[in-house]
């Protein structure tokens, strides 16, 4: 709607003062709008003055001709011309922000930060933005320090994260603008993950009493660097998280996962097998994370079995004593009980010598 074509005009009163003109003492009467277009709305004149000019009015200049009336009877009529321009509705562009993600090492290529905008048409239909409607222009990345390795915002609204750039959340903005000149400011982040650790699966075994320690899980692991080389990893560029120990026995200790990767095997532990789950993630940020296992065997300390020696006499079948009696089972905590037939079992028994035609000892 345009402001009143009455408002620098005035109506004379008949002592020959002026009175400005408003729809409630004159009339707008005889309206005709050049030029009419098929299939488009036409301008219209309102009552006080105004011009609507509906939203789907062709583009173009326009002249509407009217008289101007007096209220008073008789009334006196005088001719006015008004000319305006409807200018085309220019799309409105709709930037979205973009989170992006990469991994890995080598060069690498982002989709476009121009996937996901679109443009909004004056009859409110969407359409995609292509590079040839859109530039983009005014980059900034930061962090960003001369000598260093830095993103690339391209022209197709892709960016280059080349080879070697450090780890990191990097902001980049930029304006998009269309062939109108018209641009709108945006931000991309860009997140670039340290690649993930190179994770080998372990297993220890473990005999003895008393605190044990492993061999560290990471001794045959690789932290990969953001040129594609390797380091060893260690506890002071991944850290293990997450960690799970199975079984779990009421009533005794637990092994554990150590920062530098060793694993303490605590006295008393129950012999057995244990499954440890972990995760090994890099110090750098954002950290990358690696899921693993590592299986530990906790061995029965060796019984102590001292030497026997026994005389039989007489005639029957006869028994000796225990060759237990003189043997030591030791317990994980370092402890012994005498040997019995329920805590040892004997095996791979071996006679000498043997007498054709008579039995042998049992």
């Amino acid at each position: 709607t345009t402001p009143s074509i009455l408002d620098n005009d005035d109506v004379v009163n008949p002592d020959g003062s002026t009175a400005s003109a408003t729809g409630s003492n004159v009339t707008i009467t005889n309206v005709v709008v050049t030029p009419t277009r098929p299939g488009y709305p036409v301008p219209t004149v309102n009552p006080n003055g105004t011009i609507t000019i509906p939203g789907n009015a062709a583009p173009g200049n326009y002249t509407i001709t009217y008289n101007v009336c007096t209220v008073a009877t008789p009334t006196e009529c005088t001719s006015g011309v008004v000319t305006f321009t409807v200018v085309p509705q220019q799309p409105t562009l709709v930037v979205t922000p973009d989170p992006l993600v990469v991994t890995g090492t080598g060069t690498r290529t982002t989709p476009s930060v121009l996937d996901n905008d679109h443009f909004v048409m004056p009859n409110g239909t969407t359409t995609s933005v292509t590079t040839s409607s859109v530039t983009i222009n005014n980059v900034v990345v930061t962090p960003s320090a001369p000598g260093t390795l830095s993103p690339t915002l391209n022209p197709d609204g892709t960016i280059t994260v080349p080879n070697g750039l450090r780890p990191g959340l990097y902001t980049i903005t930029y304006d998009a603008c269309v062939v109108s000149g018209t641009c709108v400011s945006a931000t991309a982040t860009l997140t670039v993950k340290q690649p993930a650790p190179v994770i080998r699966p372990d297993s220890f075994t473990v005999t003895g009493t008393g605190t044990r320690t492993t061999p560290s899980i990471l001794d045959n692991d690789d932290v990969v660097n953001p040129d594609g080389s390797t380091t060893s990893a260690t506890g002071s560029n991944v850290t293990i998280t997450n960690v799970t120990v199975q079984p779990i026995v009421a009533g005794h200790p637990t092994p554990t996962v150590n920062a530098d990767g060793t694993i303490t095997v605590p006295n008393n532990a129950v012999p057995g097998v244990y499954t440890i789950t972990y995760d090994v993630c890099t110090t750098a940020t954002p950290s990358t994370c690696v899921s693993s296992t590592v299986t530990l065997t906790v061995q029965q300390p060796a019984p102590q079995i001292n030497p026997d020696g026994f005389v039989v006499t007489g005639t029957g079948t006869r028994t000796t004593p225990s060759v237990f009696n003189n043997d030591r089972v030791v317990n994980p905590d370092g402890s012994t009980t005498t040997g019995t037939g329920s805590t040892l079992t004997i095996t791979n028994v071996t006679v000498q010598p043997i007498v054709a035609g008579h039995p042998t000892p049992t």
